[in-house]
């Protein structure tokens, strides 16, 4: 091998031994990187806003679909609370999943209710409030008794005449 032969070689194992230095460092650098690779949760359906049931005959759900960006489990925490609020709730026992069963016990009156996701390594994200407004199932003031009245009144009236 001749003297110039022998310096393309000599810069050819250079440029070749720099290449496989760089790779090695970036797949080096990439594996042990410090920043955390953290999940993105993500609010696919909110709880319905408002929801009206009837004293004594409560029956329905809320639910909240969601998922994050690396496919992990989420965790589900239903609050309660006083006001129309999705923080400062009353932390729900047992009610860790998806969807919340509306208590069937509940009373006259309006109560509020939302939920907080959690995952590993994300930050929790937290529903919209869901509004749920008992009504009282005496049907005194209802606005269907009210309406049944009348047409009952209109149709007697319209029997007579």
């Amino acid at each position: 091998m001749d003297r110039k032969e022998c310096e393309v070689m000599k810069k050819a194992f250079i440029t070749i031994t720099i290449v496989l230095a760089l790779c090695f460092a970036f797949g080096a650098w990439a594996a042990t990187d410090d920043e955390p690779n953290d999940s993105i949760i993500a609010i696919n359906a909110q709880p319905q806003a408002s929801n009206t049931v009837t004293e004594g005959n409560i029956f329905g759900y809320l639910l909240v679909d969601a998922i994050t960006t690396d496919g992990k489990t989420l965790n589900y925490q239903w609050y309660y609370n006083d006001s129309a609020s999705n923080s400062g709730g009353m932390l729900i026992d047992g009610a860790t999943d998806s969807s919340f069963t509306i208590p069937t016990v509940l009373t006259e009156g309006t109560y509020y209710y939302y939920c907080v996701l959690s995952v590993a390594d994300a930050e929790d994200v937290t529903s919209d409030v869901a509004k749920v407004s008992v009504e009282d199932d005496s049907g005194c003031n209802s606005a269907g008794t009210t309406q049944f009245l009348f047409a009952l009144l209109g149709a007697a009236l319209f029997k007579r005449g």
